[in-house]
């Protein structure tokens, strides 16, 4: 199986080939959702899951998997409820523990008679042979805040979270044997507009990014079991608001988009790297390029080679390479047409 890029368009997925330039080649027609509104997307091995909020306040997954020959997406299971909350596109994250289940996990508010109900993470347990899905459970998160994203370790036992309550902050959650998810800790607030989040896939490190407008962090903190220390000498002050981050494979490299602010114009677009010290988590910043407006999704290929930058603004998705950890400049590599809500990179499970 090749290397496949996927797009959360509109809803529908757009599927795309990706050359070992880098390139990205359209594959097909687009995929559609059950439902177009609310979307959100995630991924694991070679099997995608989308959700969209249907006119009965239910959310619904749509399950593809990925085609090992052409990357087309084919359907395994549509329109199946998962309950009556709205995923709000909230976080959403995929793993699997075993070749024969995957587990995955969406934040979203419960509709009740509550005037200020709890977000919650729901979990559940997807059937690879079977193509069925069965709860887990769910466990309302601290405070009530909500989850903006939601990123696994490398091991996919330990789930990290950019949860607000009025604040943003990091928080993780041990996943047991079955799946289901418990806190185990929280940093105390960070930041009133905490936005992006990076979680070392060797399970050392993780790192936030800040989206306030006067004074753009990133935050890093040494973890150990999921339970969080700050890291001396990471609170590298940035251009622009912190829209999204992410990390190499290997955790050599922290990438993330700044964008300027919709609303005054101030700021700059951009893709940043930096290296990350194995020893220490500290950041020394590689270099920056410019990028297109209010990207919400980045994703390295497994190679490490490629970076790609998926923009809101422009419906476009820009292709930056990788040399030892310093961005070329960005290219063009394909038009969405329509906003772009999510982009995951899918190869062999």
């Amino acid at each position: 199986m090749g290397l496949y890029a996927y797009a959360l368009r509109s809803g529908k997925i757009l599927a795309y080939d990706v050359l070992d330039d880098g390139s990205l080649v359209p594959l097909g027609d687009p995929a559609p959702l059950s439902f177009p509104t609310n979307n959100s997307m995630c991924a694991s091995g070679d099997t995608v899951f989308a959700l969209g909020l249907g006119p009965d306040e239910t959310t619904y997954v749509d399950i593809y998997q990925a085609d090992r020959a052409s990357g087309q997406l084919i359907p395994r299971l549509l329109r199946h409820p998962l309950g009556n909350f709205d995923s709000g596109e909230l976080g959403m994250a995929a793993t699997a523990p075993t070749d024969e289940v995957i587990y995955f996990y969406s934040c979203g508010e419960p509709y009740t008679d509550n005037d200020t109900p709890s977000t919650t993470l729901y979990a559940f347990i997807y059937s690879r042979a079977r193509h069925v899905v069965f709860p887990i459970g769910q466990l309302p998160l601290p405070g009530g805040g909500e989850a903006t994203t939601l990123q696994f370790d490398g091991t996919g036992k330990m789930l990290y979270a950019s949860v607000s309550n009025g604040d943003y902050s990091p928080a993780s959650f041990a996943i047991d044997a079955k799946g289901m998810p418990t806190l185990t800790d929280k940093v105390p607030m960070v930041n009133p507009l905490q936005f992006g989040l990076a979680v070392d896939p060797t399970q050392k490190y993780v790192y936030t990014g800040s989206a306030e407008f006067f004074n753009p962090e990133v935050r890093g903190y040494s973890v150990s079991q999921g339970v969080f220390s700050p890291l001396k000498g990471v609170a590298d002050h940035t251009k622009s608001m912190v829209s999204v981050m992410t990390m190499s494979l290997d955790g050599k490299y922290l990438f993330l988009s700044t964008t300027a602010s919709p609303f005054t114009g101030i700021g700059k677009n951009t893709v940043v790297s930096y290296a990350v010290n194995p020893l220490t988590g500290v950041l020394t910043p590689i270099n920056e390029q410019a990028d297109g407006r209010e990207v919400l999704a980045i994703a390295v290929t497994p190679d490490g080679k490629y970076l790609y930058a998926a923009s809101a603004r422009e419906d476009t998705i820009y292709r930056y390479g990788i040399d030892q950890g310093a961005l070329s400049t960005g290219t063009l590599v394909a038009n969405a047409g329509m906003e772009i809500d999510g982009f995951v990179l899918v190869s062999e499970p």
